[in-house]
């Protein structure tokens, strides 16, 4: 167990580690290029940086701490397989699941959307993440690219659902561009 924890955390540094490596080298670059007075390449440049940073924080920051370390977890699986991943959390609204139920629970969710992504034959691949919370119903909305398996997808979070007695529904919708999951968490 402890092992696996050092791995982990050895894992997340040395990924931390070559962002900041590689921000700063760019950054570096940047500098060089504005001394030069080449302000067209500099602004080129800094608009690819600002788009690389923004999309990095974006994936492995959001309101949800379980949320964080699942994406920050498979970082490596998205950017080898050029997943946009977004997320808007208004807060941990799951909040009345204990910590190791949350992290199972959208490990669950998020890696077979990984997978639908990956499998998908479309150019640009998507996992946009949002939560909202309207009455007494917490809602989590997982926007992705699919295989077109979806339904599957469903019934596999349906049997986890089922299994552990959680008070979640969930629901979904289908297109040719994107899917989409809506799951309602009705304890508050």
């Amino acid at each position: 167990m402890l092992k696996s924890r050092y791995d982990l955390l050895n894992k997340h540094y040395r990924e931390n580690f070559n962002f900041l490596h590689n921000l700063l080298h760019s950054i570096n670059h940047l500098n060089m290029t504005l001394e030069s007075t080449n302000i067209d390449a500099a602004k080129n440049e800094l608009e690819i940086l600002s788009k690389e940073v923004f999309e990095k924080y974006s994936m492995i920051y959001t309101n949800s701490p379980v949320i964080s370390a699942i994406l920050n977890d498979r970082q490596e699986l998205i950017e080898r397989n050029q997943i946009i991943v977004s997320t808007t959390l208004i807060d941990d609204v799951f909040d009345n699941l204990d910590i190791s139920k949350q992290m199972e629970f959208f490990s669950i969710i998020i890696d077979v959307i990984l997978e639908s992504c990956i499998s998908s034959k479309k150019e640009h691949k998507i996992l946009i993440i949002k939560s909202n919370s309207i009455g007494e119903q917490n809602l989590y909305n997982f926007i992705f690219t699919s295989n077109d398996d979806v339904e599957s997808i469903v019934n596999m979070i349906k049997e986890y659902i089922l299994n552990e007695k959680l008070d979640v529904s969930i629901d979904f919708d289908n297109n040719e561009e994107v899917s989409n999951i809506l799951v309602i968490n009705h304890a508050k």
